[in-house]
């Protein structure tokens, strides 16, 4: 990293980190938190019915969202106990037709953390057991699921759409891997090399 000072964490992490190593910590977070929690402090008392109306609806949203948040909490907690890249990469290994496009679709759906941390992997299933590029694109269009996120779309466009909108997505993830395939046609010697 070239100058500068480089920042290890962020958030509370980072503050108390900061405060225990004798280093001057990153405040600025801290002040939107505060400026935005006076904000909201002058509204209730200068204005009572807006707040009042503001916590209602705050406590509705909670109430809705909160047992979404605990399925997606737990089906994550599932994925990431039982899943690990290097299982994902032999079921790859192993798996043809249209077992194969089910594993990448479902793959990039459950795939999570920063998407160029996942080229490597693919390069390599690539390169060592030929997965040909159209499953490498339905993983990549398939990531456009976002499970951590399903709660709050469900929240401000209800059931119907969601899983409309979910099916759709999967389905376009396998049409763009059968257009890969037609468009980056691979050849025996390709695959080998």
């Amino acid at each position: 990293m070239s100058g500068g000072k480089r920042q290890e964490g962020k958030g509370l992490k980072q503050l108390l980190t900061s405060l225990f190593l004798g280093e001057e910590p990153d405040y600025r977070p801290y002040y939107i938190f505060g400026v935005t929690l006076l904000l909201y402090i002058g509204v209730v008392a200068f204005f009572p019915a807006y707040g009042q109306l503001a916590l209602s609806k705050l406590v509705f949203i909670l109430k809705a969202l909160v047992w979404p948040f605990v399925f997606i909490f737990v089906l994550m907690w599932l994925i990431d106990f039982f899943v690990e890249p290097r299982q994902l990469a032999q079921a790859f290994k192993v798996m043809h037709g249209w077992k194969l496009w089910l594993l990448s679709i479902l793959g990039g759906i459950i795939s999570t953390g920063p998407i160029y941390m996942w080229y490597p992997l693919l390069a390599r299933l690539r390169d060592e057991a030929g997965l040909r590029m159209g499953y490498i694109a339905a993983f990549l269009y398939a990531r456009a699921v976002k499970i951590p996120l399903f709660p709050l779309l469900i929240f401000y466009f209800g059931w119907a759409y969601s899983l409309a909108l979910t099916a759709a997505l999967v389905v376009f993830a396998f049409l763009e891997g059968v257009v890969i395939e037609w468009l980056v046609p691979e050849t025996a010697e390709e695959s080998t090399s």
